[in-house]
């Protein structure tokens, strides 16, 4: 697999006032649409996540939008299987009939919305060149089809959510650009996928792209960064108030699934974290009552029946008629 981070014949229409709004350095907050296109899945865990990150910084809008699924761009993309790499000029198409679909629902609905400024698609989908993600700075595209499990961790859910995170920033600052070298930062061109997950487990940006960003008069999302890509926001799954927490309510343990959705084993796993010492007891309990009871069917089936335990008895000397005394009979002498 292998991450594209832009192509160099991105259409300068798309670019230009995004240079301009960097330049006059007014915060500008940037709205994200996503289209979730993995099919065949409850995707509110990764909607969750997604969206978490809506309240953990102020620069972007993460929104998951209603799209065409008749789409002929998007028909490879919403199936699991290989397929081509998108071109620019293809993205750049599909782009505009996406704001003018999010602008066709609106209205249908009487809403006053603008289409956001930039889309990303979420695909099961994986590449012939192994690519997984490619962007022309207004639309990129997360291909997974090439995910094994034994790639985690980190889990799907948490590549995906950095990711996006990643094409979020490229869109905001088009100054930022992939860098060759693997150094755990979010900003990795990673050429094997071995090194694409080490930016999602050291959950860091490098000292270059804060600087680009500070110089583009985004020094405040520095700091925000940097706490969103550590992972202490996400808490832990014991914690119910916790994004972890709420997510593993959800069916997904960022800590133990792995895949799309968990398979027995993880689930039982998560069930067992949950409920804790209590369902241990419960399982020894239940048990132990069914082996009691097993013992006592058995025992009525076969004719067998327990013993009664000995009573204490106490023997009485035998008398004999030689040995009870005469009466006295009144009126005669011996």
């Amino acid at each position: 697999m292998i991450d594209k981070g832009r192509h160099v014949d991105t259409p300068a229409r798309t670019r230009e006032p995004r240079r301009r709004q960097t330049q006059s350095q007014e915060k500008q907050l940037s709205r994200v649409g996503i289209l979730q296109c993995i099919t065949k899945l409850d995707d509110t865990a990764l909607r969750y996540l997604i969206l978490s990150m809506n309240s953990r910084q102020t620069f972007f809008q993460f929104e998951f939008v209603p799209f065409d699924d008749q789409d002929e761009f998007l028909e490879p993309l919403l199936a699991s299987g290989v397929t081509g790499r998108p071109s620019p000029h293809n993205m750049q198409e599909f782009y505009d009939r996406e704001r003018r679909y999010f602008q066709y629902i609106a209205d249908c609905y009487e809403r006053p919305e603008e289409a956001p400024d930039y889309f990303q698609i979420i695909s099961a989908a994986g590449f012939r060149d192994n690519y997984f993600y490619v962007s022309n700075g207004a639309l990129s595209v997360v291909a997974m089809g090439d995910w094994k499990r034994a790639m985690a961790p980190p889990s799907i859910l948490e590549f995906i959510q950095i990711i996006v995170l990643k094409g979020a920033l490229l869109a905001l600052c088009p100054e930022l650009d992939t860098h060759l070298g693997t150094c755990g930062c979010v900003m990795d061109f990673s050429v094997a996928l071995s090194d694409a997950r080490q930016r999602v487990l050291v959950g860091w940006i490098c000292q270059t792209c804060e600087s680009i960003l500070s110089e583009h008069g985004y020094s405040d999302l520095v700091a925000e960064l940097r706490e969103l890509l550590s992972r202490r926001w996400l808490g832990s799954p014991s914690d119910p108030a916790a994004p972890a927490g709420i997510i593993s309510k959800l069916g997904y343990d960022l800590f133990i699934t792995k895949g799309l959705k968990p398979n027995l084993l993880e689930s039982a796993r998560i069930t067992l974290a949950q409920e804790g010492v209590k369902q241990i007891l419960t399982v020894i309990g239940t048990v132990v009552a069914a082996a009691v009871l097993a013992l006592l069917g058995y025992a009525a089936v076969s004719g067998h029946s327990t013993p009664a335990a000995p009573q204490p008895t106490t023997t009485r000397p035998a008398i004999t008629r030689t040995q009870l005394p005469r009466p006295a009979i009144k009126g005669t002498q011996p």
